[in-house]
């Protein structure tokens, strides 16, 4: 009985040890399949990483093992900024050397336009030019009517023709005081027109230039007034003149008449 009880426990003994055999012989297996698929998958990722490799060549051969292409951008825009900034330099610097010659141009050019006035005539001196002007202008119109009451009169010929010839002189004398004023008045003309031509070489927005521009028109306004009055005085000698001269021919046809 106790041969067939140790019998009868060694089956169980003999029975558990296939069970231990089967989990190595697993085990074994899972480890083999495990270690399969994990040299599978690095072989995966490898042909992976080869192809994309091969993709894309030009990165390996543009980039190196320690440059980046924010380091690359940043290395190609310092060259761009320092040409910018050294164009924009040198546009300040042409402009600044362009202002100083533009002043320097009008200063001197004010200089000269200033030297001009001292070529123009005094007030002084048209005043005694109007004034000669004005006394030759009054002798010639008192001839004239000296002249006219002759006439009037039926004096003798002798002393009609020394009037008359007073009448010319007188004109003659205004005609010459009127030519010393108009020559006068040319001179300033030429001196105005050089400060013209210096002021129209100056800069736009020169203050000299604008007020001075001012003062020329003002002047040449008044120059045109005294022009108007001359002509409108010259107009009015002339027509005296010939009523003069229709009615000395009525009066000695009245004469021969008698």
């Amino acid at each position: 009985m106790t041969a067939f009880l140790k019998k009868k426990d060694k089956k169980p003994a003999t029975s558990s040890a296939p069970p231990s055999t089967t989990s190595s012989v697993n085990l074994s297996t899972q480890n083999v399949t495990t270690n399969a698929s994990s040299s599978t998958q690095v072989a995966s990722t490898a042909s992976l990483k080869n192809s994309v490799n091969k993709s894309h060549p030009e990165r390996d051969s543009n980039h190196g093992p320690n440059t980046s292409s924010s380091q690359t951008s940043v290395v190609d825009t310092k060259p761009e900024l320092k040409r910018s900034s050294g164009s924009i330099l040198s546009i300040i610097s042409s402009r600044t050397k362009i202002d100083r010659e533009e002043k320097r141009k009008d200063k001197k050019l004010e200089e000269e336009h200033e030297d001009l006035k001292r070529h123009y005539h005094s007030d002084m001196t048209y005043a005694k030019a109007g004034i000669a002007v004005n006394n030759a202008e009054t002798s010639y119109e008192s001839a004239k009517k000296e002249l006219q009451d002759l006439y009037d009169i039926g004096a003798t010929k002798e002393k009609i023709r020394a009037q008359e010839k007073k009448v010319r002189s007188e004109w003659e004398n205004r005609r010459k005081a009127d030519e010393e004023l108009d020559a006068i008045r040319d001179d300033d003309k030429r001196t105005a027109e050089k400060q013209r031509e210096k002021v129209s070489r100056m800069s736009e927005d020169n203050p000299y230039r604008i007020k001075a521009e001012k003062k020329a028109r003002k002047k040449e306004q008044e120059s045109q007034k005294w022009v108007d009055k001359q002509e409108k005085k010259e107009k009015k000698a002339k027509e005296a003149a010939i009523k003069a001269k229709e009615a000395k021919g009525l009066e000695e046809q009245g004469k021969s008449c008698k």
